[in-house]
């Protein structure tokens, strides 16, 4: 008696499965059957919206700020030139150098000055000659003088009360001559040791940044890079503001 049942159960559902199947397949074969598209209806389903009309939304990713080190890079080369110096229609050396003055005071590095040679100053669009008014070896700063009329520079702001400490993270940044146009060209380092006057940094001794500036990590003017014997030094930006006021003494006014 319950196998009975149970069987007439089983057939009866299946029969009514295989019922609702065919009436669904006859209702949805005719896109004109009235039926068919009341109880598409009832699913509030919109054609405009199917998945394959939609568009998918682009993604709003988080702007990136721009770079921090380039950033102070950009903002330093705009009181920076390119130097080059000529000795018989060759060149002997070259570098970059600060601006002390609008009217056209460069301080660089001793070892970036030539016996006899011809200074080349590269300063945005402009290339004009230059000629060493104050030279010392020892010290190893010498300034240039830009032999322009009304040069109008961009004046470097040097931080002569900033205190080196072991560890420090500085940028090394400064033009280079690029087919007679100054390029910005930058590197970072790290301040390895103190001694005495002497200011070490860990970076790569790239003597093409030779009179390069030494930043801090707030973009402040803290030396001038120069390197001997493969290392990278800095001169600090006291001991220019120093030599910078010994040649306005000497200067008339």
């Amino acid at each position: 008696m319950r196998f009975n049942t149970l069987k007439n159960f089983i057939v009866g559902l299946s029969g009514g499965i295989l019922g609702v199947f065919l009436f669904l397949l006859i209702v949805f074969s005719y896109p004109d059957n009235k039926l068919g598209a009341y109880i598409l209806s009832q699913f509030n389903i919109n054609d405009s919206q199917s998945i394959e009309n939609q568009k998918l939304a682009p993604t709003i990713l988080p702007s990136l700020a721009p770079d921090f080190w380039e950033s102070l890079s950009d903002n330093a080369s705009l009181s920076s030139v390119a130097v080059q110096v000529f000795k018989e229609n060759r060149l002997i050396k070259s570098g970059t150098g600060i601006i002390l003055s609008s009217d056209g005071l460069i301080i660089i590095p001793a070892d970036l000055t030539y016996s006899g040679g011809i200074y080349q100053i590269l300063y945005e669009d402009k290339i004009m000659k230059g000629f060493v008014v104050l030279f010392d070896m020892q010290k190893n700063l010498a300034i240039i003088k830009i032999m322009s009329s009304e040069p109008n520079l961009n004046v470097s702001d040097l931080n002569v009360n900033f205190e080196y400490q072991s560890g420090q993270d500085v940028l090394i940044t400064g033009k280079l001559s690029d087919f007679s146009k100054p390029v910005t060209v930058s590197q970072r380092g790290i301040v390895s040791y103190i001694s005495g006057n002497r200011i070490v940094l860990d970076t790569f001794a790239n003597t093409l940044l030779l009179g390069a500036k030494v930043l801090n990590s707030r973009g402040e003017l803290i030396g001038m890079l120069y390197i001997r014997g493969g290392k990278s030094y800095v001169i600090s930006s006291k001991d220019i503001d120093n030599f910078f006021k010994e040649y306005l003494k000497q200067t008339p006014q």
